[in-house]
C-alpha cells in the first residue's frame, strides 16, 4: 500500500481553533534543536477511502499540541522531547526521571494513548499505556505487576519481528529488510480510566526498573521520551488536546571520569533546573515562613538601616526566609567609577544585610543590574556622549562580573538563590520595549545606547549573568504592571528570545496591586502564561494599596485571593516576596489592611486581621506535597480489577475516579476559581457539591480535606 505521510507544520503557523490540514511528504519527523522537542506523525489512508482520511497537527512552542486521526489503517502522532539531540545522556545515568502531562483525549476502536521511550538502535522500545479504545495488548500468561503514582499496571514483555511500527522513517515497508526481532516493553494501566481529562506525573523511574527486570538495556534508551496515540484499523480513531507536555528528572552526569551530582532536567532546558527550592523552615514553627514553607519561599524588601533594630531582625528570624535588598544592591548604589570598560562595584552599602542573611542562613534575591532607572550616568555615556553598544556590553560584563566576585569573596557563605537580571525593560502599561524619548514612564537610555526596538542591553545583561552567577542561583526578567495583558505577551515574548540561548530561569512579578485593578483571576492568569513557558514564576515585591475608589474590606480580601492564587499555583512559584517586612507601601500606608504592623523599636511587629486570612489558607489548599503524598497513599487494594468500567456516581468525586481524595479538592477549587485550562465533566461537576448545598464553592473543599484528615 502506497503510505500518505503529514507534513508537519511548523510551531504557532496554526492559530488556536483553526482546521488543520494534511498534504503528502517526504519528511514524518520534524526535531527542533533549539529546544530538544520532537513531533512526529504517518499515517496510511484506508485503502479507496483516501480522501476522507485524516491525520493533523497544531503545535505550540511549548511542546502543548493539539491532533487526531481517523479513516486510517494505521497511524501515529506523537510529541516530546529528543533526548540524544538535547544533549542528554543514556537513561542508565539518570537518578530519577518524570513526566507530567495533562490533556483532553479521546479514542475509539483500536488505538492508545500513553508515553513512549525508544532506543537508538531501535530494537527496543517503551510503551506506558495510559489511555485505549477498543485495544488490548497481546495476552500474556502471566504478567508482573507494579503499582507506582497511585496506579496499578501491568507489565510485560513481547516481540515483534519487523521494525517498530511495521514501516521505517523513510515510508518504506521493514518487515523484509529487518528480520530481527524488536523488543516492546509494556506498562499498561489495569483499569481503563474514563475518558475526558487525563492529567498526572508518570515516575517513568519506576517503570524502568520494572523493565529492566525483563530484559531491558537501559544504555540504549536514549533517543527520545514523548506522548503519543496510535491506532490501527479502519475503526481507530484519536482526538488529542494536550496542555502540559513536560520532562523532569535528576541527571548524573560522568565528568573526568567521575559521575557527579548535576542540575536537574526540567522542560526540556539541558541539565538545568530553573526553580530553586532550597530553602529551610521549621515545620512546626509558627512563623509565617514556615506555615508557607511547603509552599514557597516568604521574602521581603528591607534597607540597611531597619535590620540593625533587634526588635526587626527577631521578626525576620521568625517569618522569613529570603531578604531583599531595597534600594543597596541598585546599580547606583554599588557602581563605583567607570574606566573604559571597567566597572568597579562596592557592596558596602548592603554589607549589614548580606551578612544578616548568610550568618543565619536566609536566602537572598539580588535587585538589580540593568535597569532604566537607579544606574549611573556614567555606565551608558563617555563624556557628553553615548557609548556604543560594544563598549555597553563589555560595561555590563564587568559590572556583573565584579558584582558576582565580590559577593563570592566577602560572603562565601551566602545563599544568593536569585537575582534580578534585567528590571523593568518593557513601558509603563504596553508591551513594547522603552524608548529614547516621550511619557517619561516609557523611556530609557538604553535606547539611545543600543537604538530603539533593540534587546541588545538585555541579551548583555543574561549572557553576563549565565557566565558568571553562582550554579543555584536563577536569573530573572522582573517587571511591574505585569497582568496587564499587553505587558504579559510582552514578556513572554522577551523571554522566549532569551530561553533561545537558555538564559533565563524565571519571572518576577513585582504585584504591586490595587485594589481597583487588577483583579486576582487576571493576577492569576499572568501568573500561569509566565508558567507556561516552562519557567519559575517568582513574587517579588507584592503590596496592595486601596487606591482612589478601594476599601479596606476589598484590600484585605485582595490579600486572600493573591495568596490563594499564589498557594494553588505553587508547584510553580519558589518565592513570595514583600515590598517591605510589613506589607506597608509608602505609597498607600494603611497599616490596618496591610498583614503586619510595626509598633516601634521597643514592641515590634503584630499581625493584622489580613494576616489571619492569608495563614487559614494553609488548612483549605494543599501543598505540592500534600498533593504527592494522597496519590502514594493509593494501594493495590483501591484499584478496580476486572473490566475497568466507570465507578458509579459519588459525593465529593469531582475528577470521577471512584476515590474522594485531595485531588479533588485540588480539581474542585481550579474549577471555583474559574481555572480556563480544566476539563471536568457535568458529572464530576455534580459531585463536588459534597456538603449538599445546591452550589460547589470553597465550603465543599473545606469538608472534603477534613473528612481525609479524619480517615487519616
Amino acid at each position: 500500500m502506497k503510505r500518505k505521510l503529514l507534513a508537519l507544520i511548523s510551531a504557532g503557523a496554526i492559530a488556536a481553533g483553526s482546521i488543520p490540514m494534511t498534504v503528502s511528504a517526504e519528511t514524518v519527523t520534524k526535531h527542533d534543536t533549539a529546544n530538544g522537542y520532537v513531533y512526529d506523525a504517518v499515517y496510511d489512508p484506508v485503502e479507496g477511502a483516501e480522501d476522507d482520511a485524516f491525520c493533523a497537527y497544531s503545535l505550540n512552542d511549548d511542546g502543548s499540541f493539539s491532533g487526531g486521526f481517523e479513516n486510517v489503517e494505521a497511524a501515529r502522532i506523537s510529541a516530546g522531547r529528543d533526548i540524544s539531540r538535547a544533549g542528554y545522556s543514556p537513561f542508565s545515568s539518570w537518578k530519577s526521571v518524570d513526566y507530567s502531562y495533562s490533556g483532553a483525549v479521546k479514542l475509539s476502536g483500536r488505538s492508545f494513548f500513553g508515553v513512549q521511550l525508544t532506543s537508538s538502535s531501535k530494537k527496543q522500545v517503551c510503551f506506558i499505556v495510559e489511555q485505549w479504545g477498543t485495544w488490548k495488548p497481546t495476552s500474556i500468561s502471566s504478567p508482573s505487576t507494579l503499582l507506582t503514582d497511585g496506579i496499578e499496571y501491568k507489565v510485560f514483555h513481547t516481540e515483534k519481528q519487523y521494525g517498530m511500527y511495521g514501516f521505517s522513517e523513510s515510508g518504506t515497508d521493514q518487515a523484509d529488510k529487518d528480520p530481527e526481532p524488536i523488543d516492546i516493553y509494556w506498562s499498561v494501566r489495569n483499569v481503563k480510566p474514563e475518558e475526558g481529562l487525563n492529567e498526572g506525573t508518570i515516575s517513568i523511574s519506576n517503570h524502568i526498573t520494572a523493565w529492566e527486570k525483563l530484559g531491558l538495556d537501559t544504555k540504549d534508551l536514549v533517543t527520545g521520551v514523548q506522548l503519543f496515540a496510535e491506532g490501527y484499523g479502519a475503526d481507530a480513531a484519536a482526538s488529542l488536546k494536550i496542555m502540559k507536555n513536560q520532562l523532569y528528572g535528576t541527571h548524573i552526569l560522568p565528568i573526568e571520569n567521575k559521575t557527579v551530582p548535576y542540575k536537574t532536567v526540567q522542560d526540556g532546558q539541558p541539565f538545568r533546573a530553573h526553580q530553586n527550592k532550597n530553602y529551610t523552615y521549621n515545620p512546626n514553627g509558627d512563623g509565617l515562613k514556615d506555615i508557607m514553607g511547603p509552599y514557597f519561599r516568604i521574602g521581603a524588601g528591607i534597607n540597611a538601616y531597619e535590620i540593625t533594630n533587634e526588635k526587626t531582625q527577631e521578626f525576620v528570624l521568625k517569618n522569613f526566609n529570603s531578604l531583599t535588598a531595597e534600594n543597596e544592591m541598585k546599580p547606583e548604589a554599588i557602581i563605583q567609577e567607570v574606566n573604559g570598560t571597567d566597572v568597579t562595584v562596592n557592596l558596602n552599602g548592603a554589607s549589614n544585610i548580606l551578612k544578616f542573611a548568610e550568618e543565619n542562613g536566609i536566602g537572598v534575591r539580588g535587585h538589580c543590574f540593568v535597569w532604566y532607572s537607579q544606574t549611573p550616568d556614567i555606565l551608558f555615556r563617555d563624556g557628553q556622549t553615548y557609548c556604543d553598544a560594544e563598549t555597553a556590553d563589555a560595561r555590563i560584563e564587568s559590572f556583573i562580573k565584579n558584582t558576582f566576585a565580590e559577593l563570592k569573596t566577602n560572603y562565601p557563605d551566602l545563599d544568593l538563590y536569585a537575582y534580578d537580571v534585567c528590571n523593568e525593560i518593557l513601558q509603563n502599561e504596553k508591551g513594547g520595549l522603552r524608548k529614547q524619548s516621550g511619557d517619561p514612564n516609557d523611556i530609557s537610555r538604553w535606547a539611545n545606547v543600543y537604538g530603539e526596538n533593540s534587546i541588545g542591553h538585555v541579551l548583555a545583561g543574561f549572557r553576563a549573568a549565565r557566565k558568571y552567577a553562582p550554579e543555584n542561583c536563577k536569573l530573572f526578567l522582573s517587571d511591574y504592571n505585569e497582568y496587564i495583558p499587553e505587558k504579559t505577551e510582552g514578556l513572554v515574548n522577551l523571554a522566549k528570545q532569551l530561553m533561545k540561548e537558555d538564559l533565563i530561569d524565571g519571572i518576577g512579578m513585582q504585584a504591586h496591586l490595587a485594589t481597583s485593578y487588577p483583579d486576582s483571576e487576571l493576577f492569576e492568569s499572568a501568573l500561569k502564561q509566565f508558567h507556561a513557558l516552562g519557567l519559575d514564576v517568582e513574587i517579588t515585591e507584592l503590596d496592595i494599596i486601596k487606591g482612589y475608589q478601594g476599601t479596606d474590606a476589598q484590600r484585605r480580601r485582595l490579600w486572600k485571593e493573591i495568596f490563594k492564587a499564589a498557594m494553588t499555583n505553587a508547584d510553580f512559584i519558589s518565592s513570595v516576596s514583600f515590598y517591605t517586612t510589613t506589607g506597608i507601601t509608602a505609597w498607600d500606608a494603611d497599616p490596618e489592611t496591610e498583614l503586619f504592623r510595626y509598633l516601634g523599636k521597643d514592641q515590634g511587629y503584630r499581625p493584622l486581621p489580613a494576616y489571619y486570612d492569608v495563614i487559614a489558607l494553609a488548612d483549605e489548599i494543599p501543598s505540592p506535597a500534600d498533593i504527592a503524598a494522597d496519590v502514594t497513599k493509593t494501594t493495590a487494594s483501591d484499584v478496580t480489577t476486572g473490566t475497568g468500567t466507570v465507578p458509579a456516581p459519588k459525593t465529593g468525586d469531582a475528577n470521577c475516579d471512584g476515590a474522594v481524595d485531595v485531588s479533588d479538592a485540588v480539581m474542585i477549587a481550579r474549577f471555583v476559581n474559574s481555572d480556563r485550562s480544566l476539563v471536568i465533566s457535568d458529572q464530576g461537576i455534580a459531585n463536588a457539591d459534597f456538603d449538599g448545598n445546591g452550589q460547589t464553592d470553597t465550603d465543599d473543599i473545606t469538608a472534603i480535606l477534613k473528612m481525609i484528615a479524619r480517615i487519616i
